[in-house]
């Protein structure tokens, strides 16, 4: 958080991160039990609106920083659904489910957010970031995908969530170096849509 803190401060943090420090300060969190997905460098709570919650746990690789998860796994694992650590987490039942950050390092999206569905307490709440425009970045060797609208809202159809809202992280400062871009390179996008200009979604899916 101090880091974030300083990059804010001196104008140093993305436009891509504020938007969603923005969209988590709107957030109101109340429930017994939250998940937070890949949380283990960065937790969501402190982060959001507010926060009452009676336990919260984080699900992480533990393949960065220097902490303990509360479940180590690595979401690349295949098998996903039937690993003894699996059930142990859908014991724990979470009613809210945070993963930010985190889907570009997916191989295997359908899976994650089945599993994401799965583990979840019946009526309950995943809030998840998918990247759209994104340089590759560290740990480059894990950065593995980028998302379509379309595609994320296929996603949890696929997985079984009964309803969602999507919500676009645009590009701001560089819209116009973006359109410049798409033309200089001959790229046919969509006419009359801005939804070119979306560099990533932001997302509240219901179980």
């Amino acid at each position: 958080m101090f880091v974030r803190k300083f990059k804010k401060l001196f104008g140093m943090e993305s436009y891509y991160r504020t938007q969603l420090e923005s969209w988590l300060s709107a957030i109101d969190v109340d429930c017994g039990r939250v998940l937070d997905i890949g949380g283990g460098l960065n937790p969501v709570r402190g982060r959001t609106k507010s926060w009452r919650v009676g336990e919260y746990k984080i699900l992480d690789n533990g393949l960065e920083g220097d902490f303990s998860p509360d479940f180590k796994l690595d979401l690349n694992t295949e098998g996903l659904p039937d690993l003894p650590l699996t059930e142990k987490i859908k014991r724990f039942s979470p009613q809210i489910i945070f993963c930010l950050e985190l889907m570009e390092y997916i191989i295997d999206p359908l899976s994650v957010i089945r599993f994401i569905h799965s583990i979840m307490e019946d009526g309950g709440i995943a809030y998840i970031s998918f990247p759209s425009i994104y340089p590759v970045h560290e740990p480059s060797e894990y950065d593995f995908l980028r998302y379509t609208r379309r595609g994320v809202s296929r996603l949890l159809e696929m997985s079984g969530f009964s309803g969602w809202k999507i919500e676009s992280r645009i590009a701001t400062k560089g819209k116009e170096n973006l359109r410049s871009f798409y033309s200089s390179e001959k790229m046919k996008g969509l006419k009359n849509s801005d939804i070119i200009f979306d560099i990533g979604y932001l997302v509240m899916a219901h179980k």
